[in-house]
């Protein structure tokens, strides 16, 4: 059984750090994309006549916009910590197990899954609850470079958001 569940965790692991990765590109994509939206925008032209009135619609679009790719950019940063933690878990178990003295009744305690009216982003609902205990405590953890990563992400979200509405404003007043 020793074996099985060291498979368990080496698969768990193979398939967050996947995952994790995954939803890190995801998030820089939405940033990417919002720069590519941000640069479309920036090339219209105001409407003669109508500078204020065209400038305040795209100053909301532009802040609707930034709001949910903002939403979208945050969900992934967030699921991909959660993996990450998922990761660690997995490979903190698996040393566990390989050179641990543990016995079969501990043994069971990896593998033991209650039940979970948690049916959100990773399959909460499924996973073993010793692993989840594990990776919330590992998510909670050294979180300088992750946390860094996500403000500047944030950050550059907010000046292109900034720098595009005073663009078009700079068109008003020109």
């Amino acid at each position: 059984m020793r074996e099985n569940v060291i498979k368990y965790y080496e698969s768990s692991r193979t398939h967050y750090t996947t995952y994790h990765n995954h939803k890190e590109l995801s998030a820089w994509a939405g940033l990417i994309l919002f720069v590519f939206f941000a640069g479309f925008i920036n090339l219209m032209k105001l409407p003669v006549g109508f500078e204020v009135d065209a400038a305040i619609t795209i100053t909301v679009f532009v802040l609707i916009v930034s709001v949910l790719v903002f939403r979208y950019i945050s969900n992934q940063l967030e699921m991909k910590d959660l993996g990450g933690a998922y990761v660690a878990a997995s490979i903190a178990f698996t040393t566990d197990l390989i050179t641990g003295n543990i016995t079969d009744e501990e043994l069971d305690e990896y593998m033991k899954v209650e039940e979970s009216p948690d049916v959100q982003a990773q399959s909460r609902h499924v996973l073993p609850y010793k692993f989840l205990k594990k990776a919330k405590v590992l998510n909670s953890r050294g979180r300088g470079f992750q946390d860094t990563t996500k403000h500047m992400i944030y950050g550059i979200l907010f000046i292109v958001s900034l720098l595009l509405v005073a663009s078009k404003w700079g068109q008003v007043i020109a």
